[in-house]
């Protein structure tokens, strides 16, 4: 996990200043309106070039793999990364500290103003931005993932496929817990690539 981690920092363009990794993630929290993910990849990537494509996307496996909300976990990891806990410590002081005083006040103002049609109506037309921003979350990983060539995928791409489409049952159609999914197809996929890597030096 350690390799893993410190891939992060030989990779980005960037090197940022704890400064700016608390300007960058309270950019990003203020930025999430339906969740973070949706635009941390733009943030971090496109616009403040910390991680490479790529980089961004190991990252977020690995925070998924972790307790925790994702993007708090990458908040750490790429803070610490930087800066140690220096570096952690203002990653997530950034992502964490106006978002809460502004979700404090909007949930005081639901609270009062929960039953009125107005704000229903409001929510309600907030729900589709929100799933089409993670939708194209969805895209722009499937085609780091999967390595995408208009109009078909790779042949090295069926793999990934088809673990994607079994966690997808396993979670989606069987409601099974996602702890043991990973359980079982995370060991399933790294002995894969072990083989692969295997006959591929021999």
């Amino acid at each position: 996990m350690k390799k893993e981690l410190e891939s992060i920092q030989d990779s980005a363009t960037i090197i940022p200043s704890t400064r700016e990794l608390f300007m960058g993630f309270l950019s990003l929290s203020l930025s999430a309106f339906g969740g973070a993910l949706p635009v941390a990849h733009r943030i971090l990537v496109v616009r403040r070039k910390w991680l490479t494509s790529e980089d961004f996307f190991e990252v977020l496996a690995l925070c998924q793999l972790l307790p925790g909300p994702n993007v708090l976990n990458m908040a750490v990891i790429i803070g610490s990364r930087y800066h140690k806990v220096r570096g952690a410590f203002f990653a997530v002081s950034g992502l964490m500290a106006l978002p809460m005083l502004i979700v404090i006040g909007f949930a005081h103002l639901y609270t009062v103003f929960k039953n009125e049609s107005l704000l229903r109506d409001i929510l309600g037309g907030v729900n589709p931005a929100a799933t089409g921003l993670m939708f194209a979350m969805v895209l722009q990983m499937m085609s780091s993932f999967f390595k995408i060539e208009w109009p078909f995928f790779r042949k090295e791409s069926v793999y990934p496929l088809v673990f994607m489409l079994l966690s997808f049952v396993g979670v989606g159609v069987f409601h099974l817990s996602l702890l043991w999914v990973l359980l079982v197809l995370a060991p399933l996929n790294v002995a894969r690539i072990w083989w692969k890597y295997k006959n591929e030096n021999k």
